[in-house]
């Protein structure tokens, strides 16, 4: 039976692999964390907080599941660096689902792939004694890079925590590591009893740490100094160096992604820039445009004497007009209509050089009706005799 469990395990972290290198090829955003990094990420060390103040007696803390859209809600929003608020009663295994989904969605295991097989190396023959394996465990801990290493102390202090109180949660140091190792050591191995033998031992260096956990990391010196082996000396350094081209190659990505960065801002600076020039120029020449306006009305207005040309014109016209109309349409006192005041304003006319033939305006009737004709005929022809006697 234990085989067998064994076998769907490792074949379920095989899935879990697969899964994670379809959703990298797919362009899928995973959760931003440098390995470079001095320290572990702000969420994490919260989220590990929150349960060493709230939950360390939950039975199945990190082995009962919480609701998986939630978390993954949750998550998508710590991906796009949105504020994810813990209250007092919040939901345990919520918390604890967001650290499972945030190691698995790590592109690099938290103990890199560098390192697999320097940790597998750590553990020696069989036989080996256990204080050579913390002595060994340490110095390959020692070797991860700085973001990795505090992470990986962060998380293993809350596992120490949570294995106190085990008669509580019935979490003990083995069942964590069963639940964490697949996530903290991955295999690159796609054969099954390699796959197999690898989640043992990744099993027993996972346990092996929450129970010493302040010797692995430095906190207290070792019991007992590791014998010195040959093979596992040379993975060190092979290891050593697998790990510094690797932290090269990364902080080359990191400068090239940064300059991209500061390109792109740059760029877009210069766009802002320009468009702020257009709209400047554009005040500009509607401001010019307005003056000059301005200028011109001023001009026809000093030209027309203070007032509007056309309204001058209208005003002189529509004056005229009134007299000649009040002159052809005044009538004498026997009833008879104004044709001696009109005969005698024509002779003014002609007398002070006025056009010959000049033509008077029509009467008040208007243009073009039977009153204003007779009216200007009137006007134009000469005294009869009967208005000389008159």
């Amino acid at each position: 039976e234990r085989e067998a469990f064994s076998k769907r395990k490792a074949s379920t972290i095989l899935k879990g692999n697969m899964k994670r290198m379809q959703r990298v090829l797919q362009g899928r955003p995973s959760v931003t964390f440098s390995p470079l990094q001095s320290d572990a990420p702000p969420y994490v060390k919260e989220w590990c907080s929150w349960l060493r103040t709230h939950a360390l007696d939950v039975e199945g803390l990190f082995r009962i599941s919480g609701e998986t859209k939630t978390i993954a809600q949750t998550m998508r929003r710590v991906e796009k660096g949105k504020e994810v608020a813990l209250k007092d009663n919040s939901n345990p295994h919520l918390v604890a689902g967001l650290i499972k989904l945030w190691l698995i969605d790590l592109d690099c295991p938290l103990l890199t792939y560098d390192l697999h097989d320097t940790f597998m190396a750590a553990l020696g023959e069989e036989g080996t004694g256990r204080e050579v394996k913390i002595a060994r465990v340490a110095e390959v801990v020692s070797l991860l890079p700085p973001g990795c290493r505090a992470t990986f102390q962060e998380l293993v202090r809350l596992m120490s925590d949570i294995a106190m109180h085990q008669e509580k949660n019935k979490m003990t140091p083995h069942n964590l590591a069963v639940v964490f190792a697949p996530m903290l050591l991955r295999s690159v191995t796609t054969n099954l009893n390699t796959l197999l033998d690898a989640n043992r031992k990744a099993n027993e260096i996972v346990e092996l740490c929450i129970v010493n956990w302040r010797q692995v990391f430095g906190l207290e010196k070792p019991k007992g100094l590791h014998a010195k082996s040959s093979a596992f000396e040379s993975e060190v350094k092979r290891a050593s160096a697998r790990l510094t081209t690797s932290m090269q190659q990364q902080l080359l990505e990191m400068m090239k992604q940064e300059g991209e960065a500061e390109q792109q801002d740059r760029a877009a600076t210069r766009e802002e820039e320009a468009q702020l020039k257009d709209a400047r120029d554009k005040v500009s020449r509607l401001t010019a445009k307005r003056k000059g306006q301005s200028r011109e009305g001023s001009a026809l207005k000093s030209q027309s004497g203070g007032g509007s040309p056309l309204r001058t014109q209208k005003e002189g016209a529509s004056g005229g007009g009134q007299g000649w109309n009040r002159a052809s349409t005044a009538k004498s006192p026997r009833g008879h209509t104004g044709a001696r005041s009109a005969h005698r304003l024509t002779q003014e006319i002609k007398i002070e050089g006025g056009p010959a033939g000049a033509h008077l305006p029509l009467a008040a009737g208007g243009a073009g009706t039977p009153e204003a004709n007779r009216t200007s005929t009137a006007a134009l022809s000469p005294p009869s005799e009967a208005d000389g006697a008159g």
